[in-house]
């Protein structure tokens, strides 16, 4: 009998350890998100970073994809569109710097 007690004290204690963790990170998660939203979600961007998805350039600047994909000099395929710009410049050995300047003067231009 006494050794039941103790097991399932043991398994009480455990159950409240791991909802503590939980509730802990979901703490935790929740205020990078809100730090993530209040810095990249708010739409206000005035230039084109290299942390930025093809996606999100084309939506955010109005820049038509075919400018895009000239600056890069290839034909972007579906997951690349999806991944930023600094990963694609990387992949085909680009100079991020160079075409996040370029693409920054035609949003300058138009």
């Amino acid at each position: 009998m006494e050794k039941k007690k103790l097991i399932i004290l043991l398994l009480i204690t455990l159950i409240i350890i791991f909802l503590s963790i939980k509730i802990i990170s979901f703490h935790d998660n929740h205020k990078h998100y809100k730090e993530y939203r209040e810095t990249y979600l708010t739409n206000n961007f005035t230039e084109i970073e290299d942390w930025m998805t093809i996606k999100t350039i084309e939506r955010e600047f109005d820049i038509d994809y075919k400018d895009i994909e000239k600056e890069l000099g290839d034909k972007l395929s579906l997951k690349e569109k999806r991944q930023t710009l600094r990963e694609v410049c990387e992949k085909e050995k680009f100079d991020c710097n160079n075409i996040t300047s370029n693409l920054n003067k035609k949003i300058k231009d138009d």
